[in-house]
């Protein structure tokens, strides 16, 4: 594509491709209103996806859909991306989009929206707004070191910000094999990577429920760095992460894997948890925060169903605890009635 180039009211139905469909590498472009639907990527190397940003300032996603997109990897260190991939480039908005019945699966890191980078000057100052993400699935496997499924978005890099999504029924599963030492997976991953200094990621007003994290049948003992909902994973040690999540819900009841884990060797910067809510199952042991040894997490001013105190290892004050009436809650949509 070239400078100030639009694209409207397309569709895009029943592609095979080799390892991307649109290749964007120019400044302020728009694509609004774009149909990806079975967009099939089964010979990918490790960036096959529907929409990928080689580079560029300012362009605009707006009221696309993108559903029932598969990409599939067998080699390299990252896995397919599925539907949108970032390699470089400075504020691009995404808005008003779905993502829905997508799959990605590969030997490394896989997910649906990959703002990860190799470049220390790439995927800067995204923004996700208003977006949901529902019934995805990634897949990883691999039967040697550390395996990662970034799950449905993988936020890397300098300022990115998830603000008013829905992440509703997504799915990542994972499969140590071999002499793998541990698998890290989660809806959500926020990492960082080697020469990238005080990078800054926000999820704010966003809603998460019904998501699952697996393994899959005929794995390895492991160690398993899970989250239902949010993983915050310095995934290459020694890098400063500065993140904050704020007015949040977390409404599920279908697991009792953490909501928010924080884990790496980096403890310049805690993880603040502010004004949110959290929703999980104290009979079978829920607890919505789990902060690994090295990192720290701080909560505040949030209200927690099912959690008697803040475990081990996690900072905050003003919080409160508290069982909902039976029926407060809405587990499928995500709301809370009202009073």
């Amino acid at each position: 594509t070239s400078l100030a180039d639009v694209m409207t009211n397309v569709k895009f139905l029943h592609i095979y491709a080799g390892n991307r469909l649109i290749a964007h590498s120019a400044n302020y472009c728009a694509y609004r209103n774009l149909t990806m639907r079975e967009i099939y990527f089964p010979t990918a190397t490790s960036s096959g996806t529907a929409f990928y940003f080689r580079s560029g300032t300012g362009c605009l996603l707006e009221n696309c859909l993108f559903e029932k997109c598969y990409a599939t990897s067998s080699s390299g260190t990252f896995g397919p991306s599925t539907i949108t991939g970032m390699e470089q480039g400075q504020g691009h908005l995404y808005t008003n989009c779905i993502y829905r019945n997508n799959w990605a699966k590969g030997p490394n890191m896989t997910s649906a929206l990959n703002f990860r980078t190799t470049s220390a000057n790439g995927a800067i100052q995204m923004r996700v707004v208003d977006c949901l993400f529902e019934s995805n699935k990634t897949y990883t496997t691999a039967n040697s070191g550390k395996i990662y499924n970034l799950g449905t978005v993988e936020l890397g890099m300098n300022d990115n910000v998830l603000l008013g999504c829905t992440f509703r029924d997504n799915l990542s599963v994972v499969k140590p094999t071999g002499t793998c030492s541990s698998s890290h997976a989660s809806t959500v991953t926020i990492s960082s990577i080697p020469r990238t200094t005080d990078p800054r990621r926000a999820v704010v007003n966003c809603t998460f429920c019904g998501n699952r994290v697996e393994l899959d049948t005929g794995s390895v003992a492991a160690e398993e760095v899970f989250s239902r909902s949010i993983l915050v994973d310095s995934i290459f040690g020694d890098n400063p992460l500065d993140v904050v999540i704020a007015n949040c819900t977390f409404a599920d009841k279908t697991s009792v894997l953490p909501d928010v884990r924080w884990t790496g060797a980096d403890t310049t910067y805690p993880v603040s948890v502010i004004n949110s809510f959290f929703l999980g199952d104290a009979a079978n042991g829920y607890v919505p925060f789990i902060s690994d040894a090295q990192g720290m997490l701080e909560v505040d001013n949030c209200l927690m169903n099912g959690c008697d105190t803040l475990p081990t290892g996690v900072a905050g004050d003003d919080n409160v605890f508290m069982e909902l009436p039976v029926g407060a809650w809405d587990d499928l949509s995500g709301t809370r009635a009202a009073a």
